[in-house]
């Protein structure tokens, strides 16, 4: 690492966990591993992306006390993720229900179906080897700001960490998804910080057999 990138000192007080699919509900193994530590005490932000079930195991269940105040979750998906369960991604948000609902969103990426090739929300968005506009508005701008918003407070960066904040919360920031060539607006984000309970389209989730 000195080889690489010269003399650097990690902070694991400012931690950011994330995954997709299986790695993302395995984010909960990272977080576990991460409370045990103390790690994150300062800043965490978690990023669960089309997220699986998380495991069940009571050994492995994170010590959720440990997490800081003002942690931030996104649980995103897309809407036509045919590999896993909406459901899935409402019980993962409800983990963290003892964080400001503002700092906790489940995040639907939806499907454009405009323009040539139609855009699609599928489960592969995140991890596709060709970007499109729904991964990179959807997906990589999204990270990139999570990012920022950790470094700029383990720097004591307020401006970059409220720009980095504006971009993570429910905002007009968040949920546009730009503008196709014609001036056409593209499908935006869908923002939830409470699905299972607010929302009627994921009222089926609560007799789900998947949940914990």
């Amino acid at each position: 690492m000195d080889l690489a990138l010269g003399n650097v000192t990690i902070n694991p007080s400012h931690l950011w966990i994330g995954g997709h699919s299986l790695g993302g509900a395995y984010s909960f193994i990272q977080l576990y591993e991460s409370m045990e530590r103390e790690w994150g005490n300062e800043t965490l932000f978690i990023d669960i992306e089309s997220g699986w079930t998380r495991p069940n195991q009571v050994e492995l269940q994170p010590n959720l006390s440990r997490v800081p105040n003002d942690a931030m979750v996104h649980i995103a998906r897309g809407v036509d993720d045919m590999t896993v369960d909406a459901c899935y991604s409402v019980y993962h948000q409800q983990v963290f229900n003892f964080l400001p609902n503002e700092h906790v969103l489940y995040i639907e990426i939806q499907s454009d179906l405009y323009g040539f090739p139609r855009l699609v929300g599928t489960h592969y968005l995140p991890t596709d080897s060709v970007h499109d506009t729904l991964a990179d508005y959807g997906v990589y701008r999204r990270i990139d700001a999570q990012a920022d918003w950790v470094v700029a407070r383990s720097r004591g960066d307020y401006i970059t960490e409220d720009w980095a904040y504006q971009h993570l919360i429910d905002s007009d920031i968040l949920r546009n998804m730009g503008d196709w060539s014609d001036g056409t607006k593209a499908s935006p984000l869908l923002i939830y910080q409470d699905a299972l309970n607010t929302e009627s389209k994921f009222q089926y989730c609560k007799t789900f057999e998947g949940k914990l």
